[in-house]
């Protein structure tokens, strides 16, 4: 088979069999606005329903780590009588047949709800599967059941593919036009021409050469990176780059999602995924640099 045939096949078994089941829990009173031990939130669903596309678009589980092999006996040797057993006899392997896999059940529990939990849940995810082992397991013709080893020795770690790492971005525009719409003191009644106000926040801002690099009075912008809740309030349009490098340093986009707004072009998308370039760095030292 092609290698290509070969990465369909285990993108395939994965999805079909539901080989990996990510599962992320606001219910820890990680926030006031979220009570403790109630049925998943809107959030919660959205949060865990990324997490299992992301496992599958990025391949990060291979499929031959969950299968569970049993290796059929070669009996073509025995035979009959005596005379023919001393004669030497081809060898007649079979294939490994597969009877079981393996099914990993991944809780993501968020003890702290401050803002950008998907980066936090993406980090902590791909930092458990690193150190997860699977033990020894094998198929018993006799029982027709798989059994496993209780032997630590004999588990084996996961191979993944590569170490993506999420990053996310927000927008904040200062709109100097807006102005107007704050609200005045009790008691005092105020007359606001609101063309004329706007036209002249414009010119202040054309005057003192705060309109961002944008220019032509277009309101400033700010790009923040692992917003915090306040932030996350305050930013419309949102982008996330999901990162990896190979051997050789090259920086691998497996995902760029954006939404909310205009304001990122090429320019700022260069910026950011140069910025989760060095936030993958920062990742890969803290999980030992792996």
């Amino acid at each position: 088979k092609t290698r290509r045939q070969m990465t369909m096949k285990t993108t395939t078994e994965i999805r079909a069999f539901n080989l990996l089941v990510p599962n992320l829990s606001l219910s820890t009173g990680c926030a006031p606005s979220i009570a403790p031990s109630a049925a998943p939130s809107a959030l919660a669903q959205s949060l865990s329903h990324k997490l299992l596309s992301l496992l599958h678009t990025t391949r990060l589980v291979r499929a031959s780590d969950l299968r569970i092999l049993h290796h059929p006996p070669d009996l073509t040797h025995i035979t009959a009588t005596s005379s023919s057993a001393s004669e030497p006899q081809e060898s007649n392997l079979q294939q490994p047949e597969t009877k079981a896999f393996w099914t990993l059940y991944i809780d993501v529990l968020i003890i702290s709800h401050a803002g950008n939990p998907f980066d936090a849940a993406w980090g902590a995810m791909v930092a458990a599967l690193l150190d997860t082992r699977l033990p020894k397991a094998w198929w018993d013709m006799d029982n027709e059941m798989v059994l496993c080893s209780d032997d630590v020795a004999e588990a084996r770690p996961l191979r993944l593919r590569g170490l993506p790492i999420a990053s996310s971005f927000g927008v904040f525009e200062a709109d100097g036009g807006e102005g107007w719409r704050i609200p005045m003191p009790a008691g005092k009644v105020v007359e606001v021409n609101v063309d004329s106000s706007i036209d002249s926040e414009k010119e202040k801002l054309r005057a003192a050469g705060t309109s961002g690099h944008h220019g032509g009075g277009r309101p400033s912008r700010w790009i923040l990176a692992d917003l915090d809740a306040f932030e996350e309030s305050l930013c419309m349009e949102r982008v996330c780059v999901l990162v990896d490098k190979d051997s050789r340093g090259k920086v691998k986009i497996l995902k760029l999602e954006k939404n909310g707004g205009l304001a990122v072009g090429r320019r700022e998308v260069k910026k950011m995924v140069e910025l989760a370039a060095g936030r993958w760095e920062e990742w890969r030292e803290l999980l030992g640099g792996r």
